[in-house]
């Protein structure tokens, strides 16, 4: 580097010089420099597109007698929903799986909805989950959170709630129409997970010993 004499640096570099010992190298001499500076000229990121605005709109509560898990990997299963959500006929999607970020068009008897997961929040005691509502023709645009509580490994509670996104308010008559398919969703997604009582992850340890 000392024998650069073109280069140049938008701003001034502290170096220094040192060295470590290696046992299979011998001495090593390198140079360095801290990027404090450098960090400092660097502009905040802009704020990501899967943040959203929490308020204290209040949730819908049930429990369900299933692991916590598991009802979370069947709401996660968007393109599986049709066998459980209210009026849902179909999910067509540009790619199979489901991620930060993925479109999901969801047909329902009598609108479309756009659906894009926003935010998973993982431990071992809960999950959080929230996805993007877009209904284009009525240009409605909220946030459906879901949160799945353990209470014991057979056992959790399982609440939803859907926010206004950036502050502007949900038409009175749409967002009637909006909890009640939340509430009626939210019993069907109870209803399907005790009737069908299979864990996604020994299903899955299961078609893993069969191949």
């Amino acid at each position: 580097l000392q024998q650069v004499t073109d280069s140049s640096e938008p701003f001034e570099m502290e170096w220094a010089n040192l060295s470590d010992e290696f046992a299979s190298l011998g001495k090593v001499e390198y140079r360095f420099a801290r990027l404090g500076k450098a960090r400092a000229k660097i502009p905040e990121p802009p704020v990501p597109k899967n943040s959203y605005t929490v308020d204290n709109t209040p949730y819908f509560e049930l429990s369900i007698d299933a692991n916590f898990r598991d009802v979370y990997m069947v709401v996660m299963n968007i393109p599986g929903r049709a066998e459980w959500v209210p009026g849902l006929q179909k999910v067509e999607q540009d790619m199979p799986d489901v991620f930060i970020g993925s479109i999901h068009h969801c047909k329902f008897e009598n609108y479309e909805a756009i659906l894009s997961p926003l935010r998973m929040t993982i431990s071992d005691e809960g999950i959080l989950y929230a996805e993007k509502w877009q209904l284009p023709d009525q240009t409605v645009s909220v946030i459906f959170e879901y949160v799945f509580k353990r209470i014991n490994d057979n056992h959790c509670n399982f609440a939803s709630r859907f926010m206004p996104i950036n502050d502007s308010p949900v038409p009175e008559e749409i967002n009637s129409i909006l909890f009640e398919c939340l509430r009626l969703t939210a019993e069907k997604l109870k209803d399907y997970c005790e009737k069908t009582g299979v864990s996604f992850f020994e299903l899955g340890f299961q078609k893993g010993q069969s191949n």
